[in-house]
Parts: C-alpha cells; structure tokens; sequence
C-alpha cells in the first residue's frame, strides 16, 4: 500500500495510445502467488472514455502466466467487443492448485476430485483417432461435471454423486467419531473458476 507502506493490492496502470483496431494479447506474469483485479478500458479517436470497460477478477501463481485476449476498436461508439482469458485444461488446473495455496478452496479429497475430473476431460480431448468430436463431447462434459461439482460446493449441497472412495472416507470418520474436512470454495475461486471453465 502506498500509503501505509502495508502488503496490499498493487495497481500498476499501463496507457497505450494510439491503439488501433485489431485483436490483442494481454499477459500477466506472476511474480507473486495472488489476487488479481485486471481492468481494461478503452478511449476513442477523440480521446473520449468509452463506455464498454471490462474487469476480471482472478488469482495467478508465482511463475506462471495468464493470458487474456482484448478486441478493440477505437471508432465512436464500439471500443471493448471481447475481453477474455485464454484457457486450456492445463492452466485450469494450474488455477486450482493456486486456488487451493491461497486458501480459497478446500478439502483435499474434493479437491483431488476435481482436478481428477479435469485430467480425464483433458485426455478426452487428446485422444487420438476418428472420433474427434465425441472426445470433444466427453472433454465438455468433464468441464461441466467439474462446474456442477464447485455450484454444489459453492452452495453448501451436499454431493450425491460422490465416488465410493469419498463415502468409505466419510464412514471411516464416523466411526471414528470425527468429523471430515468440510469442503469450501469461496466466492473469488467459485467465479473464477467456473467462469474459466465455462
């Protein structure tokens, strides 16, 4: 924090002009694991604001990347026309990890599920063969098991659809007159990860 010389959210702002129509690449290098906001806002020919802004919250690792891709036209009246990250499975998975490092997600078993449903949609999507679009079928479907699963969580359900491994686990706790991790994702790892994986 500039103020109070306190750890706080850094800010950098970066400026381009003149920036002409076209499809841009905006990357972000971790040099810390954290939080992110990223704004972007746009002016036109004039140097007038436009009004379509956009921000994204997020977290990245230290040493790693995030890439968002902006489309932007500064004609009057159009400006900001995409504003999105790049994802693949490996860096939704990557965002997991680093979720769970900054504690915004929980549990390790729920955690092993989820990235355990990733891995599989990822190899889907790299099968070879003649079948192209039934891995990408499957690869999809991984993707939106994986969101089912964190609304769930997200919402304090309880998962019907968890594997016999998870409720060997929860019996062996009972007996044992312990209570299991409780499962959580918080409200910053809910929206972006599902947003990402969306």
């Amino acid at each position: 924090d500039d103020e109070t010389g306190n750890p706080g959210p850094e800010s950098i702002q970066a400026a381009i002009r003149p920036v002409a129509a076209g499809t841009y690449t905006i990357t972000l290098c971790g040099l810390a694991t954290k939080q992110f906001h990223l704004y972007v806002s746009g002016q036109d020919f004039s140097g007038d604001p436009q009004s379509n802004e956009q921000s994204l919250d997020g977290f990245i690792a230290a040493g790693t990347t995030a890439q968002y891709v902006l489309s932007y036209d500064p004609a009057p009246g159009t400006g900001i026309a995409q504003f999105v990250k790049q994802v693949s499975f490996a860096t939704l998975r990557q965002d997991l990890r680093t979720a769970v490092g900054l504690g915004l997600i929980g549990e390790a078993r729920f955690v092993a599920n989820l990235d355990k449903i990733l891995a599989e949609g990822e190899k889907a999507l790299a099968k070879k063969g003649g079948k192209g679009r039934e891995n990408k079928k499957e690869a999809v479907e991984k993707l939106r098991e994986f969101i089912r699963k964190l609304e769930k969580a997200f919402k304090g359900e309880k998962d019907d659809d968890r594997d016999e491994d998870d409720k060997d686990h929860d019996k062996k706790h009972a007996e044992k007159h312990e209570k299991p991790a409780k499962r959580f994702i918080s409200e910053p790892a809910f929206k972006s990860l599902a947003s990402d994986a969306g």
